[in-house]
C-alpha cells in the first residue's frame, strides 16, 4: 500500500460518515478508556473493540511496557486520569508478540530494542520455574500473560494511579490479551485499588 491508497481510503471513510460526527469530535474528547498496548500493526485498539474515534485514548509501544522512564506514557497517563477523567485503563498484550519472543534471546543486535525489552528478560528469569514446567511451544504466550500482569503492577505503582486511588477515584485497571488467531480479547486481571 502506498500513500495515495491511504489518502483514497481516508476519503472513502469520510464519505461514509455523517458530517455531524466530525463536528462532534472536533469539539473535544471524553474517552472512557486509556489503552496501553503494543505497537504491533495487527492490533489496532479501535478496530478490535469496534470503538469509534474519541472512545479510547491510545498509547502504544513495543511489548506494551509500563515504565516510569517512558515520559510519553507517563504524560498520557496523567493527562487521561487527571484531565480527561477516564475511569478505565487497559494494559493489552497480544499472543505471538515479537517483543516478548525476542526477550527469550540474549541479544538481538538492536540496542534500542534490547534496552527496551530488558525488563521482559528479567521477568523471564523471575518466572523460570513456571516457564520451564510448560511446553516450550506455549511458553511465549504464557510470557505474554505474565508480562501483562507485570505491567498492570507497574501501572499501579505510578504516582498518578496511587494519587487517584488515594483520592477515592474509582478507576479500574484491566489486563487483557489479544489473540490474532481468533480475534478475541481475553481478560487476565482486574484491579480496583480497593475502591469498588
Amino acid at each position: 500500500m502506498d500513500l495515495e491508497k491511504l489518502l483514497d481510503n481516508n476519503f472513502s471513510w469520510v464519505e461514509n460518515k455523517d458530517p455531524e460526527f466530525f463536528i462532534s469530535i472536533s469539539k473535544g474528547q471524553s474517552p472512557s478508556f486509556l489503552w496501553i498496548g503494543c505497537g504491533d500493526s495487527r492490533g489496532c485498539p479501535n478496530t478490535i473493540t469496534g470503538c469509534d474515534l474519541g472512545e479510547i485514548f491510545v498509547n502504544r509501544n513495543v511489548a506494551n511496557q509500563v515504565r516510569s522512564d517512558d515520559l510519553n506514557l507517563m504524560a498520557s497517563l496523567q493527562f487521561t486520569v487527571e484531565v480527561l477523567k477516564v475511569k478505565n485503563i487497559i494494559v493489552c498484550g497480544h499472543y505471538a508478540c515479537g517483543g516478548v519472543n525476542a526477550s527469550f534471546n540474549a541479544d538481538n543486535g538492536l540496542s534500542s530494542v534490547d534496552n527496551w525489552i530488558q525488563p521482559i528478560r528479567d521477568l523471564i528469569k523471575q518466572n523460570k520455574v513456571e516457564l520451564e514446567s510448560i511446553d516450550e511451544e506455549v511458553r511465549p504466550n504464557r510470557m505474554v500473560e505474565i508480562n501483562v500482569l507485570a505491567q498492570v503492577q507497574n501501572l499501579m505503582q505510578t504516582e498518578t494511579i496511587k494519587k487517584a486511588w488515594a483520592n477515592g477515584n474509582s478507576l479500574i485497571i484491566y489486563g487483557l490479551v489479544f489473540d490474532f488467531a481468533t480475534g478475541l480479547l481475553k481478560k487476565i486481571c482486574e484491579e480496583t485499588g480497593g475502591n469498588e
